[in-house]
């Protein structure tokens, strides 16, 4: 537990006049960064929906892919998130006008649990990851990648023109 993003009883949002917010620097155990996290979130509630928004930036220390040579890769996001307080899904009757039409919540939070803004920063900042890590256009991993697959296609392409199908020794004694 990191000392000022502790997390908080949905009781306390609920009582609070105005939206609750966090304004934090902090190293997260869970992400290798090589500078302290620093981010802003709000959380308000309102009616039966948790309304989250935050600002994040940090420098992530990541390794590549295809040269396993590290590298530090900035990630920043902007995300905005609604988390329904109570059942998972609620009957499209139920909905009010405020509530955004959705027919089933993806992810819900208990009326007497927490919100735990350490966690939702270390979600939000994951999902912001690239799905590849490379470190660059240079990487020296990279070009050997793409001669090893031209030289394996290259390869392939040369066994299918030397060996033809015996079904198609047919065809080609009619040519």
């Amino acid at each position: 537990m990191i000392a000022g993003l502790n997390p908080i009883p949905i009781k306390e949002l609920r009582a609070l006049a105005s939206p609750k917010t966090w304004d934090f620097e902090v190293y997260l155990n869970e992400l290798p960064s090589s500078r302290p996290i620093q981010g802003t979130i709000s959380a308000e509630l309102n009616d039966d929906f948790l309304v989250l928004q935050g600002r994040l930036a940090t420098l992530l220390k990541l390794t590549c892919d295809r040269c396993l040579r590290a590298f530090n890769q900035g990630i920043e996001c902007n995300p905005k998130e609604l988390i329904r307080v109570g059942e998972a899904s609620l009957p499209q009757r139920a909905l009010s006008p405020k509530t955004p039409n959705l027919y089933s919540w993806v992810e819900s939070l208990d009326p007497q649990g927490y919100f735990n803004p350490e966690r939702w920063t270390f979600e939000q900042l994951t999902l912001g990851l690239p799905l590849l890590n490379t470190c660059g256009k240079e990487c020296p991993g990279q070009d050997n990648y793409h001669e090893v697959t031209t030289v394996r296609a290259n390869k392939e392409k040369a066994n299918a023109r030397t060996s033809i199908d015996p079904r198609m020794e047919i065809l080609k004694k009619l040519l």
